[in-house]
């Protein structure tokens, strides 16, 4: 059984995963017994195996993953599999001799496994800091490039992180540290000509498009009521990462931001991420627009949600509080019933009665 185990062992430390199934380490020992052992313990198999699995897990190779269920014979479906004491020693070693300043070895220290992992990555930035000499300041999709061949590589989206911000975070890097920046995503929108000077402007950000050329064209004529000097289309979820480009604009927190889109809770989830990612700025629902949806869909059946859509509590909240008691009861009943009311209600018509009221 010593040679068996230590064919075990080897096979094990040179699987290609960390997780391993059951029946691969069934694979594993059949593979390892020579026709002596079989001629041995064909007849007692399952129980060698097993105790072979509990010496694996005992001496610290193996770890069963007890999310899941084991069989009738104590077996669980799938293993960790865990670094010996020795190598453990070994890949220590390696992560202090490669990754040098201004690399932060602490992470890696405390998790050879992810090390592993990662080992070609930070290889790469291992050569990139031993060549660089004064780099200049290109993107991040430049820099993610010219490091890793993939421009990808370094940007995720705005929910998640990608494989290169999760390294360089664990080597305590920041875009800073390896010279490129992100570039500003750009949004579509018109400014309304000559606003005065020190003026808090009013931005009015619309998700859909056909709301938002309606709402230019009917907003920016002279004789307007409502007072707005930028409209932003939105673009959906785009608005989440492409509203920091309000500083090309010099636009800031003095200004005046009001949201619009559909009334069902992927439009509110919306403007409850924008409204707390962008915190400092002062951003609220364009409540006009809202009320004169609730107007339109009066005494017409409540369409529902097309697709699944859960409704962030926290967008919820912050996004009710700026209606009146009245209008915000109307508002949860919709959405409580799963029922919906698209920005497209608000339409170009509707729009002049209500921007040009007092002019009649």
């Amino acid at each position: 059984m010593d040679t068996l185990y230590q064919k075990m062992a080897a096979a094990i430390e040179n699987h290609p995963r960390q997780r391993i199934e059951l029946g691969e380490l069934y694979d594993m020992m059949e593979k390892a017994l020579t026709d002596e052992d079989l001629n041995i313990i064909s007849l007692d198999f399952e129980m060698k195996f097993e105790q072979l699995i509990q010496e694996l897990i005992k001496s610290g190779l193996l770890e069963p993953l007890k999310t899941l269920k084991p069989n009738n014979r104590g077996l669980y479906p799938r293993y960790k599999r865990v670094m010996a004491f020795k190598d453990n020693d070994r890949i220590k070693s390696e992560i202090i001799a490669s990754i040098g300043r201004p690399m932060d070895v602490s992470y890696y220290l405390s998790h050879p496994e992810d090390y592993l992992k990662d080992r070609k990555y930070i290889n790469l930035l291992s050569d990139f800091f031993s060549k660089r000499s004064g780099s200049s300041w290109v993107t991040v999709n430049e820099r993610s490039y010219e490091i890793f061949g993939d421009e990808k590589f370094l940007r995720g989206d705005e929910r998640t992180r990608s494989r290169g911000e999760t390294i360089l975070r664990r080597l305590g890097l920041t875009y800073e540290d390896i010279c490129c920046k992100p570039t500003l995503e750009p949004f579509f929108c018109f400014v309304k000509a000559g606003p005065a000077a020190g003026k808090h402007r009013k931005v009015y950000i619309i998700e859909n498009k056909d709301t938002f050329w309606s709402f230019k064209d009917t907003a920016f004529q002279t004789e307007s009521d409502i007072d707005v000097d930028m409209v932003i289309y939105g673009e959906g979820r785009k608005i989440i990462s492409s509203f920091q480009f309000v500083s090309e604009y010099s636009l800031n927190e003095e200004d005046d931001y009001y949201y619009f889109g559909d009334l069902d809770p992927e439009g509110i989830n919306i403007y409850g991420e924008l409204a707390g990612h962008y915190s400092t700025c002062k951003i609220i629902p364009y409540t006009e627009g809202y009320i004169q949806l609730l107007a339109a869909a009066e005494g017409r059946e409540i369409k529902k949600v097309p697709k699944n859509q859960r409704l962030d509590q926290d967008s919820f909240y912050a996004f009710i509080r700026h209606f009146s008691s009245e209008h915000g009861q109307r508002i949860k009943k919709i959405l409580d019933s799963g029922g919906y009311i698209p920005q497209e209600a608000f339409s170009a018509e509707k729009m002049r009665e209500c921007f040009f009221a007092g002019k009649r």
